[in-house]
């Protein structure tokens, strides 16, 4: 269709801003892009530059809001088509939807319901993109939060947190990766937790206090205890009620 194409390796890099000032495009459309869109790009777009953020701005500024929406439990997020500007997240509003979010979702989850709803709100960006221009809705700057990139080291767990919040944060990063743990000064990865049926244990937060019917580790939280279900060692996942290689949960063992 001679469409001009660039490599996704080169995304990055002024091989792209080279690309996109030379194309001189009409419309500029951004989704997961992890770096700040400079003038001289700004600048060469004919009509509009227009970033899809999964979150309801101006709420959840960032870089990763969707890990929030579950870390945090939120009940509605949803996706936002606004301006390009210099800074982060907080150009007008062209189109918003919100989307009802299911307290058993991953991240995962919420990430591919996302996608859609940005697949869907691109074709309406581009079919209808001089009408959207004519009524931009500003963010209101006394509503905006922001929230930092969530990382691999913010998936450790603290044990001091309830059973609750250390359950959203393993959906928060489900199925990219596991939550982290110490067990007798190894580091191991827990792929899956779940409530405790019991949970009336005394003890210090972080102690093996018993095992299921079934085997299973039941750990002291701040409120009450959980279960841990399966762990992911070497990129496979194990039942956590079964040794596996020197990892072995005994009573009274400490995680931190």
């Amino acid at each position: 269709h001679s469409i001009p194409f660039i490599n996704e390796e080169k995304s990055e890099t002024e091989e792209m801003q080279d690309f996109l000032v030379m194309t001189r495009p009409d419309i500029l459309l951004v989704a997961g892009f992890p770096r700040r869109i400079g003038d001289p790009i700004l600048s060469a777009i004919r009509i509009a530059a227009v970033n899809l953020h999964p979150s309801l701005l101006p709420k959840r500024r960032g870089g990763t809001p969707t890990r929030w929406v579950i870390k945090c439990g939120d009940r509605i997020t949803g996706v936002s088509a606004h301006l390009i500007i210099n800074d982060l997240d907080a150009g007008d509003i062209l189109i918003q939807e919100k989307i009802e979010v299911d307290p058993s979702w991953t991240v995962g989850i919420l990430e591919e319901i996302t996608a859609q709803v940005m697949v869907k709100m691109s074709i309406q960006l581009i079919n209808d993109i001089g009408c959207l221009l004519e009524q931009p809705s500003p963010q209101d700057e006394r509503d905006a939060t922001y929230d930092p990139p969530m990382k691999l080291e913010d998936a450790r767990i603290d044990w001091n947190l309830s059973t609750s919040q250390i359950m959203r944060l393993s959906l928060a990063y489900k199925p990219k990766s596991a939550l982290i743990t110490n067990l007798s000064g190894e580091d191991i990865c827990v792929w899956e937790v779940m409530e405790a049926t019991v949970t009336n244990y005394t003890g210090a937060v972080g102690m093996v206090v018993d095992f299921d019917s079934s085997g299973y580790p039941v750990v002291k939280t701040a409120d009450s205890a959980l279960l841990i279900k399966k762990l992911l060692i070497s990129g496979l996942i194990f039942e956590a009620n079964k040794s596996v290689g020197p990892i072995t949960f005994r009573p009274g063992s400490k995680l931190s």
